[in-house]
């Protein structure tokens, strides 16, 4: 996709034994002492996991570099539905919900508390496609930009036009010159929803659980163990919080695994136990596994992107309940510091949902900041960047010296 650099040129570690066939010759190692999951099996098992990556490789290197954009390239189309395939559907359908909700945020923020009067149609056009229920005006007067937002979306989930052009990537970018940037609130909305469908369609089912259980490997996924439960399945409202209360936490030492704490210290500590189970298990493989396996795990960051997945998801479940302080403090404990950019240590997925998380409580400076990682690599995002920007003025309006961040 236009503007997302291809994963080749974000790292080379990938290619270590997992992408060459050198491997063949490495002992299994036993690690049957250890926690259970999908990375202990990659140590245990370097040549299964070299099978795996082998059958499609470029698309588990751009699964693996957090790019479904990319992905999705390398999967093409069958009559059969794809596991591959699935899965990167399935990343695109987390990576825009997490869009449509940051995109939320700022709507209801700037809509409900400081919406200046030449915003009405702006406010309308994010009632229509958030379906909000405090706006019960019709436009003043009519709306070419706002006909052509409507006209956007059926021509995306009908089919009748490309995501990418939709986002404005391409050659010829959508330009909405009344406008201002060309920001639509219903951007992302429809994007999730046209990946929703290419999921469930790509799945050949009606129901989302369906289609995830059809994913036949949970490499660089935020589930635990070696296979997706179907416990873990319906204890989740959408696949964006799979992994949140998988039954296995407990066994990672993550105290009260099936709650989500109401304070943020408590959040904290939740984060770090399950930090530090996944360190001790990699201590651990030094001792049960073969240096092959060793070197993948540590090498492709494996315990780090489960333990970035699985907070996020428990952050997205913490702001569907209105927890926020909790949602932020997973978001937080997600980051790899180390790392700016998008890739195998940071997914966008992680910057955009601590966006979220401090637009909720009221850090809006704090979330451009979040979001400036992100900026180059998805340049779609520019307008919700922008719109965080007028809300920074806007809250800043009247101040009288006290933060409003609570």
């Amino acid at each position: 996709m236009a503007g997302v650099p291809r994963t080749s040129q974000i790292y080379g570690m990938l290619m270590l034994c997992a992408l060459a066939t050198g491997c063949t010759d490495a002992q299994q190692g036993d690690i049957s002492a250890a926690p259970h999951s999908w990375v202990t099996a990659v140590a245990a098992d370097p040549d299964a996991f070299n099978a795996t990556i082998q059958a499609e490789k470029q698309g588990w290197i751009a699964l693996h570099s957090n790019d479904p954009h990319e992905a999705l390239t390398q999967y093409h189309a069958s009559e059969s539905p794809s596991p591959t395939r699935i899965r990167a559907l399935f990343d695109l359908n987390v990576l825009f919900h997490d869009l449509a909700s940051l995109s939320q945020s700022i709507q209801k923020r700037t809509y409900l508390d400081t919406a200046p009067p030449h915003a009405q149609n702006s406010a309308i056009a994010a009632a229509l496609c958030h379906g909000y229920e405090f706006m019960n005006t019709e436009p003043s007067s009519p709306d070419p930009v706002l006909d052509i937002r409507l006209s956007q979306h059926s021509a995306l989930i009908d089919g009748e036009m490309e995501p990418s052009k939709h986002l404005g990537l391409g050659e010829h970018p959508l330009q909405y010159p009344e406008a201002r940037r060309g920001y639509d609130p219903c951007l992302f909305v429809t994007q999730r929803d046209y990946w929703s469908d290419q999921l469930l369609s790509e799945a050949k089912t009606s129901d989302w659980r369906e289609a995830v259980s059809q994913i036949s490997s949970p490499l660089f996924s935020a589930w635990t163990t070696t296979s997706i439960h179907t416990d873990d399945l319906e204890n989740t409202d959408s696949p964006a919080t799979i992994g949140a209360f998988s039954s296995a936490l407990s066994a990672l030492n993550m105290t009260d695994a099936q709650r989500i704490p109401e304070s943020s210290e408590e959040a904290r500590v939740q984060a770090r136990l399950l930090g530090q189970a996944f360190d001790d298990e990699q201590i651990a493989l030094k001792h049960r596994s073969d240096a092959a396996g060793q070197a993948l795990v540590a090498d492709l960051h494996l315990f780090h992107g489960l333990k970035q997945k699985i907070l996020l998801s428990r952050a997205r479940s913490a702001l569907n309940n209105a927890q926020k302080q909790a949602a932020l403090a997973y978001a937080s404990e997600a980051i790899d510091i180390s790392s700016r950019v998008v890739g195998p240590q940071n997914s966008a997925n992680a910057y955009i949902v601590l966006a979220h998380a401090r637009v909720e409580t009221g850090r809006t400076r704090e979330a451009m900041d979040a979001l400036q990682p992100i900026l180059k690599s998805h340049p779609y995002i520019r307008g919700v960047y922008e719109q965080l920007g007028d809300l920074v003025v806007l809250e800043n309006i009247n101040r009288t010296g006290e933060s409003k961040e609570n």
